[in-house]
């Protein structure tokens, strides 16, 4: 997910506001406040569900266009050579060997899954090789092993080659920035952390595996793919938050609220309904706020501990999640009900 070769890294300029994905990490926290086989192959390709360039803040939903019949032949051809090019790889300590490393997190849209990224072919200014991809899509099993469930083909943007025309349709994430150790959400005034970049590429994924919104939909399959029910993927918030929100206990967080306030879910919930965020209802309940946001920051902190025990989660990635995540608490215990997440965008320069 780093940059193709030749592609520049420019600062995040514009996130546009979309109520879809404002809610973020208070999505999963709120609406947990009332709570208490993937090998099939199907070589038909489909149009993916969520059809569009950009996928992360600033997407757009426009009507697909019917496929001509060369342009589903390509499909079905880019899907097959995808598979008979990869099919090495179905060994990940082969791909290891070759120098892919983990740049996600084994959590990807409630998946047990992650990006497995290749530099060297990221840079080498092939597209759409398919002996040769960018990315790999692992999923990790309960007993820890590894089964490649697809790929991921990066491209500078606007480059990436349609020969499926909409049924290979490229998307972006502007609400992503990378560094050597991973890929966490941009920050909520819009811009990038601090030793990290914009995330420039188009990517295209092709699932080997059978995905009911179709080989190269951006999602991965859920059904019989470990899917981790109840968490934010579930709320439909979309972008990074989305993706990799199953590696937190959004129970226990709501917990770790209702401790700190000395509030049930039910009341919080209520009361953030009636107009208050999370800070105001903590000043009328007597609680410092920075008592609030260091509470959510060590239960975080210790989900990602655990992530990082079951192999989930590299130490690098854990730490630059911790590195670049308070803000996104302070906006978390600030928000109001139906406020944008991002408030703000960063300035070009």
């Amino acid at each position: 997910m780093l940059a193709k070769s030749g592609q520049t890294e420019s600062p995040v300029t514009a996130v546009p506001r979309r109520r879809r994905i404002a809610v973020a990490l208070a999505a999963a926290l709120l609406l947990t406040l009332s709570t208490g086989s993937v090998l099939a192959h199907d070589e038909t390709p489909t149009p993916a569900a969520e059809g569009g360039h950009a996928h992360g803040h600033g997407a757009t939903d426009t009507p697909m266009a019917e496929p001509t019949g060369a342009e589903q032949a390509a499909a079905a051809a880019l899907l097959a050579e995808t598979r008979e090019g990869t099919a090495r790889f179905a060994d990940a300590a082969v791909a290891e060997a070759e120098g892919y490393v983990p740049i996600t997190p084994f959590a990807f849209y409630g998946v047990r899954a992650a990006h497995f990224h290749n530099q060297t072919y990221a840079e080498d200014g092939a597209l759409l090789d398919p002996e040769r991809p960018e990315d790999l899509m692992y999923l990790k099993g309960s007993d820890g092993r590894l089964t490649l469930i697809g790929v991921m083909y990066i491209a500078p943007r606007g480059e990436g080659p349609r020969p499926g025309g909409p049924l290979t349709t490229w998307h972006t994430h502007d609400d992503l920035c990378g560094a050597l150790e991973g890929v966490v959400p941009v920050s909520p005034t819009g811009d990038c952390p601090v030793g990290t970049v914009p995330i420039t590429a188009e990517m295209l994924h092709v699932w080997l595996v059978d995905n009911p919104e179709g080989p190269f939909a951006e999602r991965p399959p859920r059904e019989g793919a470990g899917a981790t029910a109840g968490m934010i993927g579930d709320a439909g918030s979309g972008g990074a938050a989305e993706a990799g929100a199953s590696l937190i206990d959004w129970i226990g967080v709501v917990r770790t609220v209702g401790d700190a306030l000395d509030l049930n879910p039910l009341q919080i919930r209520g009361r953030f309904e009636a107009g208050e965020s999370l800070a105001e209802i903590a000043a009328a309940q007597g609680v410092d706020r920075l008592t609030l946001v260091r509470a959510i920051e060590r239960q975080i902190a210790a989900d990602l501990d655990r992530a990082v025990d079951r192999g989930d989660m590299t130490p690098g990635q854990h730490d630059l999640v911790m590195r670049t995540i308070p803000p996104h608490i302070e906006r978390l215990v600030d928000i109001h009900e139906g406020e944008d997440w991002i408030i703000t965008t960063a300035p070009s320069s």
